[in-house]
C-alpha cells in the first residue's frame, strides 16, 4: 500500500498592509474547511499531515496561532513542501488542500484564449500578502508538483478553494467571496515576488530540456499578453487539480444549515460524497466534481453558478492511485422463462453502443443512491449504500437497442440487492464482436533474466483469459499467421511494445517496463483496450440500417471565423491549437433527432464532445434553423515513443437517433491510454453513474427532481439510428519567420 501525505492551507486572518493595491477581507470558513479535511484523512487512516493556518479571532493585528512557523506564509509552504518532497517514495500519494482568497494576476482579458483553463494567471492570496509577503501563483505550484511527479514519481491531487474574479456577485450575508474586495487582478510585482520567482529558475533547470514546451515558457504570439507563462497544472498528467470555479465565476464560503459558522462551498460538498463512502472504493474526482456542481445547482440558489473546473486524471479514485472508467446506468427488464426457473433479463441497451455476447453487467436496486444531507457535519453524514456487491450478470444475445441477460450464479442474491424491472445495470467487462490474434514474445531460456521471463509470462496469462483473444507465440518475429497485434520486447530497453500486424509500433501507446510490478497485465489491458476501440471506429458491433437518409443531415467543421473548412479525401486539416467548431444540423423536414458527438481520439479514448456531462443527448429540430454546435481547441497530445508521428488523426462521429427512447450512448467511452508507462493501469475498474449519484436535475430548475422513471422498450420498437462521420488531421503548427 502506497503512503499518504498531506499539506493543508487554510487562510482566514489577513495582515493588514499597504504594499498592494488590493484587499482582502478576513475570512471565516477556510480553517473549518482544512480542520473537516483533517478529520476526514485521519478516519482513512492517512496520518503524515503538514497543516498551515492562520485564525481570525476578531483581532486585525494576528492570527490567534502563535508560532509563526505554522502560518500560510510563502516560505512556510515550501518548508513543508520541500520537507513532504525528502519523505515520499515512488507511488506515495499527495493530497493539496487550499481554502483561502485567490486573485488573478493578469487582467481576464488577456487569458481568455485559455478556455476552461482555471489555473494560469493566478495567484493564492497568503496571509501576508498585503504586508509584503509573496503569493504563490498558480504557475509556482505547477513547477513544485511538477518535481513531485516526474522526479519523485508519486501522484498528486490538489483541491483549490478560492475564487479570482468578484465580478457580478451578490453580495449577501450568508455568502462571502473568497477573493479580493473589489474583484481585480493584481500585476504588482513586490520584492518577494521576485525572489520566489528566482529560486523557481533553479528548480526548472532540474526538468529535461526537450520538456520546455510543457513547462510553461512564453506563451504562443497568437495569445493577448505573451508575459503569462502557461502553469503545468493546467493540462498535468499524474496528478489532478479540482477548482472552485471558473476564471469568470465566484466562489466563496456559505453557512451551511446545521453547521458551527461558514465554509468553502467547495470543500462541503466535496466532504458530502468523500465522507459517506466508508468501506467501498472512493469516488473519482470526476464524480466529486459532478456532485459538487449538480448539489450547487440544485440545493444552492447561486447567481450567476459555481462551476467546479477539473485538470488532469479525472478518473482516478479521490486520493488513491486506481483509475476507474465511468459507466452509465441502463434499465432492466425481468422477464419469465417459460418451462425455466431462470430469469431473463432485458438490458435496455444493444449493439448499436458497442455490446455483444458476453459482455458481464453490475445490476443495481432503484434506491441505490447518495441523497444529500445538507444539514448534517459532512464528516458524520449517513449514507445508504452498503459493501454489498452487486449480482452481476452476462449477455447472451444483443439486439439494436436491447440484450437478453442471465444471472452469474454466485451465490444468493441478497434481498436488498434483488433484481426486478426497473434495477439499473452497469457495464462491468465489455465483450469483443470477433476474435483477436495476438503475437506474444518467446520466454527466455533457463538461463534468461527472470524478470523478463515472469513478465512474459504474466502476458500469456493474462491474454489467454481474454475468451476473445487467440494468443500464439513467435520466434524471431516469425508468426505462422497474420495478427490483429504483435507484442516484442525491446532487449536494450527492457520494455514491452506493441505493434500492429504489420510490425510497425502502434502509436502513443507506451512500451511497459518489465522491471515494474503488472508489466505483462498492463500489456494485456492496452491490447484490449486497443481492439475495443478498433471495433468502436468500425461498426464492428453493427452498422446502421439504411432507413434513414444521410443527407438529411450535415456534419461539418468549422474555423475559428465560423466559416466551413476545406474537405479533402482524408478529412479536414487543422493545426495544433486551432480553435474549431463541430456543427451539426439537421436538414430533414419532418422528423426531429437526438444527437450525441464523439470523438475518437489520437490517445486512444471515446469521449462524448456535446452535449455536456449530464444531458445523453440533444435534439436538432428539423428544418435546418437551428445547428448543434460544439467549441474545441485541436491538440496535439505528448509523444509516448520516439516513432510517433509529429502529426494525429481525430475521429469526429455523430449519432443520430429517431424514435421516443433516445438512448445513451455513453457505453461507447473510453478513457485515454496514458502516455507515461507508469500511469498505465493494470486494469479498469468501473465507477457507475447513477442518476441519482449527480442530483438528477435539469438545467433550468434549481430544486432537485425525483429520478427518472425509467421504463422498458417496446418488444418492436420503431427506432432508427445512423452516424455521421469525419476525420481531422491536426499538424503542427508553422512556427514564426
Amino acid at each position: 500500500m502506497p503512503n499518504k501525505w498531506a499539506l493543508l492551507i487554510g487562510v482566514d486572518f489577513y495582515f493588514q498592509g499597504n504594499k498592494r493595491p488590493v484587499y482582502f477581507n478576513h475570512l471565516k470558513g477556510s480553517v473549518r474547511d482544512v480542520s473537516q479535511i483533517e478529520e476526514y484523512l485521519r478516519s482513512i487512516n492517512v496520518h503524515n499531515i503538514e497543516k498551515l493556518t492562520a485564525s481570525y479571532d476578531n483581532n486585525d493585528d494576528k492570527p490567534k496561532e502563535t508560532d509563526k512557523e505554522t502560518w500560510p506564509t510563502y516560505r512556510n509552504i515550501k518548508a513543508k513542501f520541500d520537507a513532504i518532497r525528502r519523505s515520499v517514495k515512488p507511488g506515495d500519494l499527495v493530497y493539496i488542500h487550499y481554502s483561502g482568497h485567490g486573485i488573478l494576476r493578469h487582467e481576464l482579458k488577456d487569458l481568455e484564449d485559455d478556455a476552461g483553463d482555471a489555473i494560469t494567471g493566478t495567484a493564492l492570496a497568503l496571509t501576508d500578502v498585503m504586508a509584503g509577503g509573496a503569493y504563490l501563483t498558480g504557475y509556482q505550484l505547477g513547477v513544485w508538483v511538477r518535481s513531485l511527479v516526474e522526479i519523485n514519481k508519486v501522484r498528486v491531487s490538489i483541491t483549490l478553494d478560492s475564487c479570482y474574479s468578484g465580478r457580478g456577485l451578490r453580495g449577501d450575508g450568508e455568502l462571502s467571496l473568497r477573493t479580493s474586495e473589489d474583484g481585480r487582478a493584481d500585476g504588482s510585482r513586490l520584492e518577494s515576488d521576485e525572489a520566489a520567482d528566482a529560486a523557481l529558475e533553479a528548480e526548472e533547470a532540474g526538468f529535461p530540456a526537450s520538456d520546455a514546451d510543457t513547462l510553461g515558457g512564453e506563451s504562443d504570439s497568437g495569445q493577448r499578453n505573451a508575459k503569462v507563462k502557461r502553469s503545468w497544472l493546467s493540462n498535468p498528467e499524474g496528478c489532478t487539480v479540482l477548482t472552485a470555479c471558473q476564471l469568470n465565476q465566484k466562489a466563496g464560503e456559505y453557512r451551511f444549515p446545521g453547521e458551527e459558522g461558514k465554509k468553502g462551498i467547495l470543500t462541503h460538498w466535496m466532504l458530502d460524497i468523500v465522507s459517506r463512502r466508508s468501506g467501498m472504493r472512493p469516488p473519482t474526482y470526476a464524480r466529486v466534481a459532478q456532485h459538487v456542481k449538480s448539489n450547487i445547482k440544485a440545493v444552492m440558489e447561486l447567481e450567476p453558478p459555481q462551476t467546479p473546473v477539473l485538470h488532469g486524471d479525472s478518473f482516478y479514485e479521490f486520493l488513491g492511485d486506481q483509475q476507474l472508467v465511468q459507466h452509465p446506468a441502463c434499465a432492466v427488464q425481468l422477464l419469465e422463462q417459460q418451462g425455466s426457473l431462470d430469469k431473463l433479463l432485458m438490458v435496455d441497451v444493444g449493439t448499436s453502443q458497442g455490446v455483444a455476447a458476453g459482455a458481464i453487467y453490475s445490476i443495481y436496486p432503484t434506491s441505490w443512491g447518495l441523497p444529500s444531507n445538507v444539514g448534517a457535519t459532512s464528516s458524520k453524514a449517513p449514507h445508504n449504500e452498503t459493501a454489498t456487491m452487486p449480482p452481476k450478470v452476462c449477455i447472451k444475445q444483443a439486439f439494436v437497442f436491447q440484450s437478453s441477460a442471465t444471472l452469474i450464479s454466485g451465490g444468493k442474491v441478497p434481498e436488498n440487492m434483488a433484481i426486478e424491472t426497473g434495477s439499473l445495470a452497469v457495464l462491468d467487462i465489455w465483450s469483443l464482436p470477433s476474435q483477436q490474434r495476438v503475437g506474444l514474445p518467446p520466454l527466455p531460456g533457463t538461463d534468461g533474466d527472470d524478470q523478463v521471463r515472469t513478465a512474459i509470462e504474466e502476458l500469456m496469462k493474462e491474454t489467454a483469459a481474454i475468451p476473445e483473444f487467440s494468443p500464439c507465440s513467435f520466434l524471431s518475429g516469425n508468426i505462422d499467421s497474420p495478427c490483429n497485434y504483435i507484442v516484442s520486447f525491446d532487449h536494450v530497453a527492457r520494455r514491452l511494445e506493441i505493434r500492429n500486424g504489420q510490425g510497425v509500433r502502434v502509436p502513443r501507446v507506451p512500451g511497459i517496463s518489465v522491471d515494474g510490478e503488472g508489466a505483462g497485465a498492463k500489456v494485456a489491458h492496452m491490447l484490449k483496450h486497443l481492439a475495443r476501440f478498433k471495433a468502436l471506429v468500425g461498426l464492428d458491433y453493427g452498422n446502421p440500417p439504411n432507413s434513414l437518409t444521410t443527407s438529411d443531415y450535415s456534419f461539418e467543421l468549422l474555423d475559428e471565423d465560423g466559416k466551413v473548412l476545406k474537405l479533402s479525401e482524408g478529412g479536414y486539416d487543422a493545426r495544433d491549437n486551432q480553435q474549431v467548431t463541430a456543427r451539426f444540423t439537421n436538414k430533414s423536414t419532418t422528423n426531429d433527432v437526438h444527437v450525441a458527438m464523439f470523438m475518437f481520439n489520437a490517445t486512444w479514448g471515446v469521449e462524448r464532445i456535446y452535449p455536456e456531462d449530464g444531458q445523453p443527448t440533444a435534439q436538432a429540430v428539423a428544418g435546418g434553423e437551428r445547428a448543434l454546435t460544439c467549441d474545441l481547441t485541436m491538440c496535439i497530445p505528448r509523444v509516448a515513443h520516439p516513432e510517433d508521428p509529429p502529426d494525429i488523426r481525430d475521429l469526429f462521429r455523430a449519432y443520430v437517433y429517431v424514435g421516443d427512447h433516445p438512448p445513451s450512448w455513453d457505453e461507447l467511452l473510453l478513457p485515454d491510454i496514458p502516455v507515461h508507462a507508469d500511469l498505465v493501469p493494470a486494469g479498469l475498474p468501473v465507477e457507475p453513474v447513477l442518476e441519482e449519484d449527480i442530483g438528477g436535475d435539469d438545467s433550468t430548475s434549481r430544486n432537485r427532481r425525483p429520478p427518472t422513471k425509467r421504463r422498458a422498450r417496446n418488444k418492436k420498437p420503431n427506432e432508427q439510428w445512423t452516424v455521421l462521420d469525419f476525420w481531422v488531421h491536426t499538424s503542427p503548427a508553422r512556427k514564426p519567420k
